[in-house]
């Protein structure tokens, strides 16, 4: 009868035990402290990423990326065909792509390697924003999806931050032309700023604000502004640095291009020349279909970097007058962005002459 009641007792208490264990269990799931345990296990990284804008000194900051110890995504690439990243974004560039499934688990897998020697860091690729590329939505919910596919199989706590270059509307605008003209574009810079004016599609595509809204929606709303007039200064560096919260190892000496110059109180813009042979070859070919397809104009802006890398050659410039009637017309467009993104990022853009 003893054993009985001894055994009772026993199965008694681990039954209490058991009890209080599960109450125990269930009040920390039910409260925050089961959020925190599940937290606490994950490994935090931050993922930085930068789109552009592009003609805003991006090429100089992701030079400033080298002196930064941190995980870097990065243009230029040094060999843009097989490199996985290019391939990922380009795959978006056109509507058929036969290669865009493997294009994306090899990104995937280079993206899952960078992650895990990195707890920051940061993608920095102007191509997202590329104008040829007519898919930037779609491939910035691409990439988001792409990262949080990875932190789940790794267990990953993912801090999403922006930064975006940006530039003087003004400059921004004659820059961009500047570059499409070189590339593609066959009409005048008139014609290009009517074109801002009364094609709606055109002018968002063009502008600050819809593109940071885009951003903003997939990614939230911690952004670091890097205007281009302030590249040159130490705050630059220091800006960047202390948002991605690491210390440079040292504050370098970048030469920056220098697109516009002043004389006797009148600014003058360096284009590229049409004179340059990279410019005469690339406007033969475009008469053509089959250089239109994205393989052979990349084929083509491969080529040049190369030649131009291997003989050190410069394109030739051009001087153009600033036009005072076309630099109000591009103020009065983008005057509601930037005082927009003024009073909401807290950005002093007036200071720096932005309107």
């Amino acid at each position: 009868m003893r054993n009985y009641d001894l055994f009772a007792e026993i199965c008694l208490f681990y039954i209490l035990i058991i009890s209080y264990i599960n109450l125990l269990f269930n009040l920390i799931k039910d409260s925050n402290i089961y959020n925190y345990l599940i937290v606490m296990s994950q490994k935090l990284k931050t993922i930085i990423l930068h789109f552009g804008f592009g003609k805003c000194g991006t090429t100089t900051m992701q030079e400033y990326l080298k002196y930064l110890p941190i995980g870097i995504i990065a243009k230029p690439y040094d060999y843009r065909f097989t490199n996985p990243t290019y391939n990922f974004i380009s795959s978006f560039f056109t509507k058929v792509n036969k290669n865009k499934s493997n294009n994306e688990k090899k990104f995937i897998k280079f993206l899952e390697t960078k992650m895990r020697e990195n707890n920051n860091l940061i993608f920095s690729d102007e191509e997202v924003f590329a104008e040829y590329n007519k898919n930037k939505i779609l491939l910035i919910e691409k990439l988001k999806a792409s990262i949080l596919k990875i932190s789940k199989k790794n267990n990953y706590k993912i801090i999403f931050k922006n930064i975006i270059t940006i530039r003087n509307p003004k400059d921004y605008i004659k820059s961009l032309y500047y570059f499409r003209q070189l590339n593609y574009l066959n009409y005048q810079f008139k014609d290009f700023i009517y074109k801002l004016e009364h094609n709606t599609i055109f002018r968002r595509e063009n502008s600050f604000i819809y593109w940071i809204n885009s951003i903003e929606k997939i990614y939230g709303n911690k952004f670091l502004f890097l205007p281009l007039e302030n590249i040159n200064k130490k705050e630059y560096m220091l800006q960047l640095s202390k948002y991605c919260n690491v210390k440079p190892k040292k504050f370098p000496s970048i030469k920056y291009n220098i697109n516009s110059l002043k004389i006797k109180d009148e600014k003058f813009y360096f284009i590229n020349s049409k004179k340059n042979i990279f410019f005469r070859i690339n406007f033969f070919l475009k008469k053509y279909k089959f250089y239109n397809k994205i393989i052979f104009s990349n084929l083509y802006l491969s080529l040049k970097y190369i030649i131009r890398k291997k003989f050190h050659l410069s394109l030739k410039k051009e001087k153009v007058k600033s036009n005072n009637f076309h630099d109000k017309k591009i103020i009065n467009l983008f005057i509601n962005d930037i005082k927009y993104l003024e009073k909401k990022y807290k950005v002093n853009f007036k200071k720096l002459g932005y309107y």
